[in-house]
């Protein structure tokens, strides 16, 4: 019997989730849901199976056995589940909305890509325990597609999948302490696909020594977008002067400072709307737009799509199911 005929996804609240089978190896689980009373869950998971959590709302209480200390993974986290097997509770507190997506990864399929996308990378630095992270706004509007899936049949199942790996690169990119990328990733600059453009910073040139500054600037801009420093403001607080921050941060994300927080800004905007969380005037402050007409200009340019059309759909999508 093959290691793949034998993936057994971990069951996380039973009749409380819905499980997605994209394909041998990976399955896509989702749980939205309500508790009118406090509930535990018992699992058990499988051998050789990582798990990818992301959890838009609610908090999900963890616990594990022979582990001493609770691991709660709170609202707009992910947490990384690696090998070996694990059993115990999850339990959530009654009038919480419970909104997650789980990837179940059998680990050889991880191998088997490994030697093309650098996974191998990701079970060195997880290792045989768990990893939180805070949601970027990218992981947070992956996991709403997700569940605004808005194809079906083959279609739906080729969207789905493609979600699922846009969250698992999400991930390597948090473990990856290095954001020039992977090793053997075909799209890094230390790829030999990789072209004159996408080299690596040459010379004395400080964003090779000083990348982690860069993603402290990235983190910055994502928890103040409504407000944003200036660039000398952002400069003085990763240390930097602010050519070495301009230059550095194109060179390393492909994007100036002010277009990363514009694009941040905009998959804001994208993510409140597809969650009904905001209408369009709410999501437009929310992200630090002037506007509503300025946010249409940009969002439609962006998606294709203006925002006050994205709003309608969603609405009918909510009231069609």
């Amino acid at each position: 019997m093959s290691a793949m005929s034998v993936f057994a996804p971990t069951s996380f609240f039973g009749d409380r989730e819905r499980k997605i089978s994209i394909r041998p190896g990976i399955d896509i689980r989702l749980g939205d849901f309500r508790l009118e009373r406090p509930g535990v869950f018992p699992f058990r998971s499988s051998c050789g199976t990582c798990e990818l959590a992301f959890v838009l709302s609610g908090t999900i209480r963890n616990r594990i056995r022979d582990v001493e200390q609770e691991v709660v993974v709170p609202p707009r986290y992910a947490a990384v589940w690696a090998p070996p097997s694990r059993e115990g509770i999850h339990g959530c507190a009654p009038g919480e909305d419970i909104r997650f997506a789980c990837i179940s990864i059998q680990c050889s399929l991880f191998d088997s890509l490994g030697a093309n996308l650098g996974l191998s990378a990701v079970w060195e630095k997880v290792g045989a325990d768990h990893r939180l992270f805070p949601m970027n706004v990218a992981m947070q509007a992956a996991v709403q597609q997700i569940f605004l899936c808005p194809y079906r049949g083959r279609a739906g199942m080729v969207f789905l999948e493609a979600k699922a790996l846009e969250l698992i690169s999400h991930i390597m990119s948090e473990l990856n302490p290095d954001p020039l990328g992977f090793p053997g990733c075909p799209c890094g600059p230390n790829s030999p696909n990789a072209g004159p453009n996408s080299a690596a910073p040459a010379g004395n040139f400080p964003a090779l020594a000083g990348t982690s500054q860069f993603r402290h600037v990235r983190r910055i801009l994502q928890e103040n977008m409504v407000s944003p420093p200036s660039l000398a403001e952002l400069a003085a607080r990763a240390g930097l002067s602010v050519t070495t921050l301009t230059r550095g941060f194109r060179k390393i994300y492909g994007v100036s400072v002010f277009e990363f927080l514009r694009s941040e800004r905009l998959e804001k905007a994208k993510m409140l709307l597809e969650s009904g969380e905001a209408n369009v005037t709410e999501a437009t402050y929310a992200v630090g737009f002037s506007s509503p007409a300025h946010l249409t200009r940009l969002f439609s340019r962006r998606f294709g799509i203006s925002p006050s059309a994205l709003r309608r759909n969603v609405s009918t999508l909510h009231s069609d199911s």
